[in-house]
């Protein structure tokens, strides 16, 4: 008795499907919002100054990417697009403006 696709759910059937593909390393999901034209991603650096990183999309979907991507150590992926952005450029991280703040009203 052979098993259909189409009644596997109803019946005690299994099927083995080998999936083929390579392995990427350093590969990350993004947002397509994430990458600029020349597909590049700001970053903010482990001295809190944003820095392009060059990025190799392995796929595109609809609403993400998976690339592979030029990061350093400390880096953290600008999550909030800014009108006015340039190397080196000084920004603080959230949790940081956060922690200043607290401070500033105590």
């Amino acid at each position: 008795k052979g098993c259909f696709i189409s009644n596997l759910s109803s019946s005690n059937c299994s099927i083995s499907i080998p999936l083929y593909g390579r392995q990427f390393d350093n590969v990350y999901q993004l947002s397509n919002d994430a990458l600029n034209a020349d597909n590049q991603l700001w970053v903010v650096d482990n001295k809190n100054t944003l820095q392009l990183r060059d990025v190799s999309i392995v796929y595109k979907g609809r609403y993400h990417v998976w690339a592979n991507v030029d990061a350093q150590l400390g880096d953290q992926i600008l999550a909030t697009r800014l009108q006015i952005a340039s190397q080196d450029m000084a920004v603080r991280v959230a949790a940081q403006a956060n922690a200043a703040a607290d401070e500033a009203s105590l």
